[in-house]
């Protein structure tokens, strides 16, 4: 009889047990899940905010060589530029 009452609290502590360490298993893959979620959304912002900056800049370069080929097709002709 004692034998079966140690065996039958082994089990429940060993079932206890294993409840337990998928039940943090699940919550740990849950947050490493949405750490991971969290990371590609803050790269995909990052990455609109450098596409903008590039175009903003590369804008501001189109400008100014856009007025360098002005200038100098204005002294192939003679002209001034000021």
């Amino acid at each position: 009889m004692l034998g079966t009452l140690i065996g039958a609290v082994t089990f429940l502590g060993g079932v206890l047990a294993w409840y337990r360490s998928s039940v943090e298993t699940n919550y740990a893959q849950k947050r490493e899940f949405n750490h991971l979620r969290n990371n590609q959304e803050q790269l995909s912002e990052n990455l609109k905010f450098i596409a903008k900056e590039m175009d903003s800049r590369f804008d501001g370069v189109q400008s100014q060589l856009l007025e360098l080929k002005g200038m100098f097709y204005a002294s192939l002709r003679g002209g001034t530029h000021e």
